[in-house]
């Protein structure tokens, strides 16, 4: 007899099994008598991932010694190209360790699941779980691969966000005289003190800058320390006062006669005054210039 096999053939396990059933593909035999032939068959039955080989005979006259015999091979393969199910953990954001400019974090390792057999899930790239992890977004991700070869990959991010605001401290009132014969003042004064745990910018946001001309009264001055997320302020003051008295200047001493048939004298004189500052005012204790100025001696 002859005996012809159906090709080579290919399965694929579905995505949530891991067995596929086989329905074999009858064989074609032949003979040239019509004589009763007996075969070996395959049976439907499901298979896993794995490469078969299975061989059918046929004989005719099976029941004589001198049987004639014929067989062929059936080749089948079982594929698995279904990728693991891996699950990272959900993203992460915290604050920092006080006073620090990171955060120790852990987190649990992904998980994997597959149709046949997953691996065992490895971090492939980022900081391991308990690291020290920086400012920012880091990304950790994880790969896996089952028993076919077939690969998977997630990720997730580690968000360490500086939630601490920068401390700033203004020095004290800085108190200053004016120059001699001026009425203002070149006043330096020390710069705010400021710290933070990321680092932090100080910036000068309100009057005048250290070692510049100050007039007389009371100046703000306002700095400002940012680091990006915080921008405290703080205020001091200069004051600057003018301890320079004015100067009188007055005319040397006058002599005049009385007029004609009374007993004053109209007398005029001239005094004037001096100060580093604008805005003196003169007060006079005794007759102005110009006035009656009685018999005697008048002081003014």
């Amino acid at each position: 007899p002859t005996i012809t096999c159906p090709p080579a053939e290919t399965l694929y396990v579905p995505s949530n099994a891991c067995t596929v059933s086989f329905v074999p593909t009858p064989v074609s035999i032949s003979d040239n008598c019509h004589t009763t032939l007996s075969r070996s068959e395959l049976t439907t039955r499901s298979y896993g991932p794995g490469s078969y080989e299975y061989t059918l005979t046929v004989s005719d006259n099976a029941n004589l010694q001198l049987a004639n015999n014929a067989s062929c091979r059936i080749n089948l393969t079982v594929a698995d190209n279904t990728p693991p199910a891996l699950t990272c953990p959900s993203d992460i954001t915290t604050g920092m360790t006080a006073g620090q400019c990171n955060k120790t974090v852990t987190y649990s390792a992904a998980t994997a699941t597959d149709n046949c057999q997953a691996g065992t899930p490895s971090k492939s790239s980022g900081l391991a779980s308990g690291s020290t992890f920086p400012k920012g977004t880091s990304v950790v991700q994880y790969a896996v691969a089952d028993q076919a070869g077939n690969p998977a990959t997630c990720s997730f991010n580690i968000v360490v966000n500086d939630d601490q605001a920068p401390t700033i401290t203004c020095p004290g009132t800085v108190q200053q005289a004016t120059a001699l014969g001026q009425c203002q003042a070149v006043v330096s004064f020390p710069s705010a003190n400021y710290s933070d745990n990321c680092g932090a910018q100080l910036t000068q946001t309100g009057g005048n800058a250290s070692g510049s001309t100050f007039s007389v009264g009371t100046h703000a001055i306002t700095f400002q320390a940012s680091d990006g997320v915080a921008s405290p302020t703080c205020t001091f003051n200069v004051q600057v006062t003018d301890q320079e008295a004015p100067v009188a200047h007055c005319p040397a001493a006058i002599s005049a006669n009385t007029a004609p048939n009374v007993c004053t004298a109209a007398v005029s004189y001239t005094a004037t005054v001096s100060d580093n500052c604008l805005g003196v005012q003169r007060a006079i204790d005794g007759p102005a210039s110009g006035d009656q100025f009685a018999l005697g001696t008048t002081y003014v």
